[in-house]
């Protein structure tokens, strides 16, 4: 853990911005969500499968003019 600083100082602007970016956006990683891709998902594997309940009337949902009254179905 010892860099040649003399090594990056000879490269040119566009690669040393590159480096900067990098290594920002790569100490970024532990505050953002993206820390989720570091963490591997091992106790999905044994979860149950989820059940989807829906709490929406479904006659109410296909009447279109109940949800959006200016909006009429087009699969009448």
């Amino acid at each position: 853990m010892n860099p040649d600083l003399a090594a990056v100082s000879a490269l040119p602007l566009i690669i040393k911005i590159h480096i900067s970016t990098a290594f920002l956006l790569i100490g970024l990683i532990p505050f953002s969500r993206f820390m989720h891709f570091l963490v591997f998902p091992v106790k999905y594997f044994w979860r149950p499968f989820q059940v989807v309940i829906w709490n929406r009337d479904r006659k109410l949902m296909r009447n279109s003019t109940a949800m959006t009254p200016e909006v009429k179905s087009r699969n009448n």
